[in-house]
């Protein structure tokens, strides 16, 4: 099974508003029928996000990053590209 990797919008749709098809994906790789990678800089702006712009709670964070955690692959990206002008965060993606 090959691995794919969410942008970090999806996990924030999915986390917040759980439903639809980003919290669809997040469901799919929580029981195992996708496998998903995830870096330590993608997990770090999504519990960012959350706590800025979400007003997420200390509890809250550590829970998304549980249930993060709990459903992904984390892997380290073996390069830093440069590739994505309008979005450089995407960048992550990417790598």
């Amino acid at each position: 099974m090959d691995r794919i990797t969410i942008d970090t919008n999806i996990y924030i749709s999915a986390l917040n508003f759980q439903r639809g098809k980003p919290h669809q994906l997040l469901q799919m790789a929580m029981e195992g029928e996708v496998r998903v990678a995830i870096s330590d800089a993608i997990m770090a702006e999504v519990l960012r996000i959350m706590r800025d712009k979400f007003h997420a709670t200390p509890e809250d964070l550590l829970e998304t990053e549980a249930i993060i955690a709990s459903s992904t692959e984390r892997v380290t990206p073996k390069q830093t590209l440069k590739v994505v002008k309008d979005d450089p965060d995407d960048d992550r993606i990417v790598e």
